[in-house]
C-alpha cells in the first residue's frame, strides 16, 4: 500500500509541477517567434468559443484550440469577445490573441493624407481604398462639426472642411465608419493650432476659417505654377 501512496504523492507532485509550466508556455508562447504571415481574421457576431478556436487552429494562428477555450473561459473572456476583423500572426501569443479579442483592438489601416490635398483628392483617395462609400464620406463632410470643435464656428454655414483635415497618416480600424476618420483628423487639427496662433489669427482681425481659405488658395496656386 505504501508503494501505491507513494506513487500517487509522486504523480501528484509531477503533475503540480508539470501544469503551471504547460499553462505558461501554452498562454504566452507563441507559435512561431520573429516575422510570419499576418491574416485578417473575422470574428463573427455570435460565434461561440469553440468555433473561434478551431478557426484559429485551422488558419495555423495557435498550436492548441483547446486550450484558447480554456484560457479565455478561466480569465472569463469567454462572453465578452467582441466581434470585427482583427490582424493576427502566429508570433502571437493566446493571451495577446485573446486580449485583443477582448479590448476590441480591431485590425487598423493605415491611412495617409498628403499634405495639399483638398476633400476631393481625399475622397478619392478612400474611394480607391474601399474604405467608405463615396456618397457616405461625402455626408459626413458637410455635417456641422462646429458644436464639438470650437475652431470651425466662425466657419460660414453650409462651409466645408476644406482646408481643416490635416495631413498626417493616420490608424483607423476597418471596422470603424467614416465619422470616427473626421473626428480623429479634426483632434489632430485642434491640436496642431495653438491657444497662441488662435490669439494671433485675431489679432489681425481674421478668423480660422479665413487663413485656412487662404492658405488652400495660395497652396493650390503654387501647384499650378
Amino acid at each position: 500500500m505504501n508503494w501505491i501512496k507513494n506513487n500517487i504523492k509522486t504523480s501528484l507532485l509531477v503533475f503540480t509541477g508539470f501544469f503551471p509550466l504547460f499553462f505558461l508556455v501554452e498562454a504566452y508562447v507563441p507559435k512561431y517567434f520573429g516575422n510570419s504571415a499576418e491574416i485578417v481574421y473575422d470574428l463573427q457576431r455570435g460565434s461561440g468559443v469553440r468555433e473561434i478556436a478551431n478557426d484559429l487552429k485551422k488558419s495555423g494562428i495557435i498550436r492548441n484550440a483547446f486550450f484558447f477555450e480554456f484560457y479565455t473561459t478561466l480569465l472569463g473572456k469567454r462572453a465578452v469577445l467582441q466581434a470585427g476583423k482583427y490582424s493576427l500572426t502566429p508570433a502571437l501569443s493566446v493571451a495577446e490573441i485573446s486580449e485583443k479579442f477582448y479590448k476590441g483592438d480591431t485590425a487598423k489601416n493605415n491611412i495617409t493624407i498628403i499634405e495639399g490635398w483638398n476633400l476631393k483628392n481625399i475622397t478619392e483617395y478612400f474611394k480607391e481604398k474601399n474604405f467608405y462609400a463615396e456618397s457616405d464620406f461625402s455626408k459626413v463632410l458637410e455635417k456641422d462639426w462646429s458644436a464639438d470643435y470650437p475652431f470651425l464656428l466662425d466657419n460660414p454655414k453650409k462651409s466645408s472642411l476644406e482646408g481643416f483635415i490635416f495631413p498626417d497618416t493616420y490608424y483607423i480600424s476597418t471596422e470603424s465608419p467614416a465619422e470616427d476618420f473626421v473626428k480623429i483628423a479634426l483632434r489632430n487639427f485642434n491640436q496642431k493650432i495653438s491657444p497662441d496662433l488662435i490669439d494671433e489669427i485675431k489679432g489681425q482681425k481674421k478668423t480660422v476659417f479665413e487663413i485656412i481659405t487662404m492658405a488652400s488658395i495660395i497652396e493650390s496656386e503654387v501647384r499650378s505654377a
